[in-house]
């Protein structure tokens, strides 16, 4: 994941930095005073937090331009002193509008929610290992053991990870991708599914997962397709 951070002020510049490298452990960031000279990086972003009125006007509006031109997928959040850009931040889908006096706390939120949006479009999620977050691909996700609160997620590398949220929205968010609950503890990744025997699927790393009697006949059907 690559997130660039462009404002005039190098001190808030800083901080901002401070903050992203708190919500996540791999991201490349990136650092410009001015848009010329993130133009002229000619690199491509996937986040970018803007300064709207960085060099003497409106340059945080041709930054933009730039990014969604590199990267259509890029998840833009302008940040400003003043409301007024509000209705304008629309022209280039912006997701986030950040007041700098905002308190930090709550500049914290909307990073976090715009990571969170990146991670959504592109199919990723972020986990828990230890005391560290880590960004997982979905794909990479074979299937998931739930346990109260959470889940353990199993990816077809062997790791392990921890997603801490409720079963209800593991399955909400899960329901876009190749995904099925076959057992009140299990939801697979049907991308890895080699074989169903009877009231079981055997995956590709040979790994046996058992199918309950409320969801077989679902289970039969999306097996057929």
């Amino acid at each position: 994941m690559k997130i660039v951070l462009c404002d005039d002020d190098t001190f808030y510049i800083e901080q901002m930095k401070a903050i992203v490298k708190e919500l996540t452990l791999d991201a490349d960031i990136y650092c410009y005073s001015s848009a010329n000279d993130l133009i002229n990086s000619n690199n491509v972003f996937d986040i970018a937090f803007l300064d709207i009125e960085m060099d003497n006007g409106c340059g945080g509006f041709n930054a933009a331009q730039y990014v969604k031109e590199k990267n259509s997928d890029c998840v833009i959040a302008f940040f400003t002193n003043y409301d007024s850009y509000a209705r304008k931040e629309y022209n280039y889908r912006a997701y986030r509008f950040i007041l700098k006096d905002e308190c930090s706390q709550m500049i914290k939120y909307h990073f976090s929610e715009t990571i969170k949006e990146y991670n959504k479009i592109v199919g990723k999620v972020s986990l828990i290992c230890g005391s560290a977050k880590v960004i997982v691909a979905i794909k990479d996700i074979m299937y998931i053991q739930m346990k109260d609160h959470y889940g353990d997620v199993y990816l077809a590398n062997g790791k392990k990870y921890l997603w801490r949220t409720t079963l209800s929205s593991i399955i909400s968010y899960l329901s876009q991708f190749n995904f099925e609950r076959c057992h009140n503890s299990y939801i697979v990744n049907m991308d890895y599914v080699q074989e169903k025997v009877k009231n079981q699927f055997i995956l590709a790393n040979g790994e046996k997962i058992t199918i309950s009697r409320t969801y077989i006949k679902s289970i039969n059907n999306k097996f057929r397709n």
